[in-house]
């Protein structure tokens, strides 16, 4: 074995992915095209055609794993990902994404030179896109910065699981990802953040690296409402966790959820100022539908009727990389 690859900290990185063949076709190879030299990509597939296995079989390279689902749900994919990773740190970003080269080098090397760090987050940027014609969702640190405590609010203050790499020590503490939020699930958003607010409720500290960027292609189109059902989601998610927090005796997130919903009307009101036309009244719905279901959802971490180790492995390539 190298001693480069025996010194380095084993990296998984773990991707989740339903019906994205194009996607899935654009990350993997940037993904493996990476300057670290111990890890292991782990895709799991929740797709409902073939599509999507016979592009990631067409990779012949033993650092990459396919596990396929038959059920949705982002949190229960990564949960699988999870059950087979054997890093030491966990990275994630999404099948819609492009990593660079040094991705997972600049990553370890905060966490290496950070101890009390526990989370990184880096920025997500946008593709080249028409912005009149589609939304796509962003994330820009403004400063190389820790974060600690329990006040943070969502999107803003956090990260997007799109670029994030995770000790195992803190799966260890929280257990999993919670499978009752994400897309695919009841909350319909809001995994990468529901990890973040327990995390830093557990004492954990996380970082936000402005220049370890990712490419993010994920283009919600405006004309098919695409866009707008994003946004939705993000707040029925937002209302899902906060509730869902409040019913396990945090009234932290009681408070965090009244912010988010004074910030919603404050936009509507700026809105009414300015004489839009668009006066985005649905967010404080969404906010408050979300809180109410979520006020009522079971608060395990997992479904019980589908558990993550339920993924199967598909294939596992045996060449070498070159």
């Amino acid at each position: 074995m190298n001693p480069a690859t025996a010194e380095a900290p084993r990296v998984s990185v773990i991707t989740c992915t339903r019906d994205r063949p194009t996607d899935i076709q654009r990350l993997i190879p940037s993904v493996l095209g990476s300057d670290y030299p111990n890890f292991e990509l782990i895709v799991v597939d929740q797709s409902t055609s073939d599509d999507t296995a016979r592009i990631i079989s067409a990779f012949a390279d033993s650092r990459l794993i396919h596990l396929r689902m038959t059920v949705p749900g982002k949190a229960r994919a990564e949960n699988a990902g999870l059950s087979r990773a054997t890093g030491d740190i966990l990275a994630f970003t999404d099948d819609d994404c492009e990593v660079p080269r040094g991705w997972l080098r600049r990553a370890v090397s905060v966490l290496d030179t950070e101890a009390d760090v526990s989370i990184v987050f880096g920025t997500v940027a946008a593709a080249p896109h028409d912005g009149t014609q589609v939304y796509i969702p962003t994330f820009h640190p403004s400063a190389y910065r820790k974060i600690r405590g329990r006040w943070i609010r969502y999107p803003v203050d956090a990260g997007l699981g799109a670029n994030m790499a995770v000790r195992r020590r803190v799966f260890d503490a929280l257990g999993a990802f919670d499978e009752w939020v994400g897309p695919g699930s009841h909350s319909r958003s809001g995994d990468d953040f529901e990890l973040v607010y327990r995390a830093l409720w557990q004492g954990f500290t996380l970082l936000q690296d402005p220049e370890n960027v990712v490419l993010h292609y994920g283009e919600r189109a405006f004309a098919t409402g695409a866009a707008r059902r994003a946004w939705h989601n993000n707040y029925y998610g937002m209302g899902w966790i906060h509730a869902r927090h409040v019913r396990r005796g945090n009234w932290v997130a009681a408070a965090l959820f009244f912010k988010q919903l004074w910030w919603a009307f404050e936009l509507i009101l700026a809105r009414i100022r300015d004489r839009s036309p668009n006066l985005m009244i649905r967010r404080p719905l969404y906010l408050l539908l979300g809180a109410a279901k979520g006020a009522r959802s079971p608060l395990t971490l997992r479904l019980p009727d589908t558990p993550a180790e339920g993924a199967i492995e598909v294939s596992r390539a045996e060449q070498a990389p070159t």
